[in-house]
């Protein structure tokens, strides 16, 4: 679900640029003009009031002229888009076009031709594809739809309009980035996953579900103490920056780390199947032990009894080739 290509295609996912039938891209004028653009890009086909682009333009305390303004945005956009029209070949798909209706303007335009329009629709197909059980279909299309990404939106935008909507992409962007990664961790790339949760972190240091999944991954690669350093950084960050403590599902996933919980190293299968180990996690001080999921975890060593421990022990250590030693009485 490309955009299309030999179309005309506004981005947005960075900073704004207009790119021609023919693959030229060039930035629509000053800011002015393309935080205009982008308000009737992110609503192609749907009528934008010039009230509605002056609330965009200014905060508080929109000029006397704004309105005036508008317009003359609106003639250097349409002489940006003839100029580059008339630079490409003729024929091929129609050109984007703004048009006049009542008291605003429409930009023709489909909506797979904008960037972050068509990021969204990646994301939802792919949030699909995993609901439906393929985690590695999902974890790819967000792939995809990540890679369209060239800096902050609306980069160096000012006024309302580009504060918002950069605030709105920027948090679809966080949430697809930590979906592809638990998405990773589902089709068992948990080492793999690891660097790249490690990035996500520097840039998204409070999200709660990026530090689980942190700690799953490296507890699914046989680091268990690296696991449980984790969620002590996450509750560092989280206490020191923001005053808060760590939720109850970090928590959860923090006791049962510590407590050897085998179930966490099962990798639901795709498609619904029985539950495997992943790849590589009987490594270090973690290890599988193939046993019904529903049963306890297997005690690690007897419970008081300390007389008959040490009898044991000084059976077992005392050096002879082929010791042997009897227990008997209740379990």
């Amino acid at each position: 679900m490309s955009a299309v290509q030999g179309a005309d295609r506004i981005r947005l996912l960075g900073p704004v640029r207009y790119v021609s039938a023919g693959g030229n891209v060039t930035r629509p004028g000053a800011p002015g003009p393309q935080t205009v653009l982008a308000a009737l890009a992110l609503s192609p086909g749907t009528l934008v009031t010039v009230d509605e682009l002056i609330d965009g333009l200014y905060f508080d305390d929109p000029p006397a002229s704004a309105r005036r303004v508008v317009v003359t945005y609106i003639h250097r956009l349409r002489a940006h888009l003839d100029r580059e029209a008339r630079a490409e070949p003729g024929g091929g798909e129609a050109r984007a076009a703004i048009e006049t209706m009542a008291d605003g303007y429409v930009l023709q335009l489909p909506e797979d031709r904008v960037d972050a329009l068509l990021f969204r629709r990646l994301t939802a197909r792919a949030r699909r594809y995993a609901d439906a059980g393929d985690p590695a279909a999902g974890a790819a299309g967000l792939e995809e739809a990540l890679a369209m990404w060239q800096g902050p939106a609306l980069a160096g935008l000012p006024g309302p309009f580009a504060r918002d909507w950069r605030r709105a992409l920027g948090e679809q962007l966080a949430s697809a980035l930590e979906y592809r990664l638990e998405l990773l961790l589902a089709c068992g790339r948990h080492e793999e996953a690891v660097p790249d949760i490690v990035r996500a972190l520097k840039t998204y240091p409070y999200r709660e579900r990026l530090h689980g999944a942190l700690m799953l991954a490296l507890y699914r690669s046989g680091r268990a103490a690296e696991a449980l350093s984790a969620y002590d950084r996450a509750r560092r960050v989280l206490a020191e920056d923001l005053g808060i403590d760590t939720g109850p599902e970090l928590r959860t996933l923090h006791a049962a780390i510590l407590a050897g919980d085998h179930d966490l190293l099962l990798v639901p299968a795709q498609g619904g199947a029985e539950s495997v180990p992943p790849q590589g996690a009987a490594r270090g001080d973690v290890s599988v032990v193939q046993e019904p999921a529903q049963l306890p975890p297997v005690p690690c060593d007897f419970t008081g009894r300390q007389e008959q421990m040490s009898a044991l022990v000084s059976a077992l250590t005392a050096g002879r080739a082929h010791a042997v030693a009897v227990i008997t009485g209740m379990g």
